[in-house]
């Protein structure tokens, strides 16, 4: 019943039978046929292929869950395992928008790496609405990110971001209020936290805005509560997109410090400070009551650690709320 579960459940996930035969390096006729073979042991069709891309049937939407539930026995039991050899061997996958998975993880997943050799480290990177489900779904253990759901997440704050307008010097916000703009390396001596610049009653060419997630709140509150305004809105699904649009000249884009110190330098961009209420914290989170792995205990005590968190003395409890 379950013997090309594998190769059914790539089909669904991938929404295409080349792009999953790609994946499981297999021939495209040869996928074809195993399904089919599947569907008439099965008595029923899993997907319906007269559309582009197929989709799943009624029974193909049950079989799918049922695949899914198996997936998840067989990761609590791969976890128990790990659990017996404690952190002489494990998993963790981490996940992250492209900022956080460019330059917030490297680093962090070097320190834990050269400590824990044993243990390997997969990174995952998206969307956050695709994220957060595939932490409940628990294809992906700890998710690095902001403005997480408490009744869903266990979430730890790592650090504290500020926003700052990252804006193109071609720009006549920069033109007027040049004296006052801050570098980069204003923001690594962490300058844009003394700052008392007000932009308020603004009234811009372009924004460069996020399509959704925590950013695209935090841009349009400021934008609020500042009364900035701008003539032209152009939208994109990334932050490094946004930015890397600002640097050619494009619009201004709200950024964070985080990003600015750790990204390489954006020449052609200044930044201004914002009010004190203009920020966020970057959380490390997990799903509530999911079993953790001791690996997984020991990354999410380690980054916490890593970013200047006190833990608790007998250094096992990665989940003091005090910490």
């Amino acid at each position: 019943m379950f013997q090309y579960a594998d190769y059914i459940y790539a089909v669904y996930k991938e929404k295409s039978f080349t792009a999953a035969a790609k994946k499981l390096y297999i021939s495209q006729p040869s996928l074809s046929a195993a399904v089919k073979r599947a569907e008439e042991k099965l008595g029923f069709l899993i997907f319906d292929r007269s559309s582009s891309p197929p989709v799943l049937t009624d029974a193909g939407h049950v079989y799918i869950n049922a695949v899914e539930e198996m997936n998840k026995v067989k990761r609590n039991l791969k976890n128990y395992v790990q659990n017996i050899h404690s952190l002489t061997y494990g998993d963790v996958v981490l996940s992250g928008n492209s900022f956080i998975s460019t330059f917030v993880l490297p680093p962090l997943m070097k320190a834990f790496d050269e400590q824990y050799p044993s243990i390997r480290l997969f990174s995952e990177e998206g969307h956050s609405a695709q994220l957060y489900d595939k932490l409940l779904n628990e294809e992906s253990d700890v998710l690095v990110g902001n403005e997480l759901d408490v009744d869903e997440f266990v979430a730890w704050p790592l650090c504290e971001e500020h926003l700052l307008l990252a804006v193109p010097k071609s720009d006549a916000l920069y033109t007027q209020f040049g004296e006052h703009a801050l570098s980069r390396e204003d923001v690594l001596a962490d300058k844009h936290l003394l700052s008392n610049l007000s932009l308020s009653s603004y009234d811009g060419d372009t924004l460069i805005h996020l399509e959704r997630g925590p950013m695209r709140g935090q841009s349009s509150r400021l934008c609020a509560e500042l009364s900035l305004s701008f003539r032209k809105v152009i939208t994109t699904d990334q932050l490094l997109t946004a930015v890397a649009l600002a640097e050619a000249g494009l619009g201004a884009t709200f950024v964070t410090d985080t990003l600015v110190k750790s990204a390489p330098p954006y020449p052609h961009l200044a930044f201004f400070a914002l009010p004190p209420s203009a920020k966020q914290t970057l959380y490390i989170a997990h799903k509530k009551k999911a079993y953790l792995s001791p690996a997984v205990a020991e990354f999410i005590r380690f980054a916490r650690e890593f970013y200047g968190h006190d833990i608790d003395e007998h250094g096992l409890n990665p989940y003091n709320k005090e910490n």
